[in-house]
């Protein structure tokens, strides 16, 4: 197996980073997990590290989910991103569909242990490939992961 990778966690309401970091020590996935209360804190947290796959939440102060995913497109490195949200409208979601990102996931539809196998997925195709742990825009963009999106939002 490849070397330990790490996940970036984007969620505004603190209850549900310390559950998303409780699941991943509880279920022990190898990946490490750094987590940001808002979007502008995440690009400067991108900024000074390396991430294999960042997880975010739509709805969050400063810079949205689909800002961030925005911002990501504009750079020379691709990390996978998944949005994993309790709210947006269906326009919303259908612009983070459209967008770059290796799945867009509602709460409630998918829980906290599907997610993270997924996102595991995403990590070790990340650490265990030859390549850089972030790709250059030659590479390809994301791993895909297969998971019903909902429309019921």
């Amino acid at each position: 197996m490849g070397e330990k990778g790490r996940v970036l966690h984007v969620d505004d309401q603190q209850q549900i980073r310390y559950l998303f970091c409780d699941f991943v020590d509880e279920f022990q996935y190898d990946f490490a997990v750094d987590t940001a209360p808002d979007g502008d804190e995440a690009l400067d947290m991108i900024d000074g590290s390396t991430y294999d796959c960042i997880i975010t939440d739509q709805e969050m102060p400063k810079v949205t989910g689909l800002e961030l995913v925005r911002n990501l497109e504009e750079r020379p490195v691709s990390i996978p991103v998944v949005v994993f949200t309790s709210v947006g409208d269906k326009e919303t979601l259908a612009e983070l569909r459209g967008a770059d990102v290796s799945g867009v996931y509602t709460k409630g539809d998918i829980g906290y242990q599907e997610l993270l196998s997924n996102v595991n997925s995403i990590v070790k195709a990340q650490t265990d490939s030859t390549a850089p742990q972030q790709q250059t825009d030659e590479s390809p963009k994301s791993t895909q992961i297969s998971a019903p999106f909902s429309e019921s939002i």
